[in-house]
């Protein structure tokens, strides 16, 4: 007998993330993600973080939210690059827990001392 095709693929590569809990990140660092997982390419996405950044010069960011950013790219180079570009805008109270960031984001210990290097931290 033959099998009729679902409705609806019951897996999607892509798609709209659920919503964040409600105060885990600034409203425009939640925009960001918003538009980070909306960008097809890492390209795109280093666009969309560098324009951000020359909008809103003085605002701080978390662990988290710096975490989360930095997780949408796939490539390693471009963690890299965002991490070491943002760092400045992390919080002078959350940089401690910036090797935490770094352990979340990275697969290999190469990539943190890279990035800890770049930064002149170790």
């Amino acid at each position: 007998p033959a099998v009729e095709p679902a409705a609806e693929p019951r897996l999607t590569a892509r798609g709209r993330l659920p919503p964040q809990p409600a105060g885990l990140f600034s409203p425009g660092v939640s925009a960001l993600l918003d538009s980070l997982h909306e960008a097809a390419t890492n390209f795109e996405r280093a666009e969309l973080v560098e324009r951000e950044l020359k909008r809103e010069r003085s605002a701080e960011l978390s662990c988290a939210e710096l975490s989360a950013i930095a997780s949408t790219f796939t490539f390693a180079s471009r963690k890299r690059a965002v991490l070491v570009e943002l760092y400045p805008r992390l919080h002078t109270d959350e940089r401690p827990g910036f090797v935490d960031v770094l352990e979340a984001v990275f697969d290999f210990d190469f990539d943190r001392k890279d990035v800890m290097r770049d930064l002149n931290l170790g």
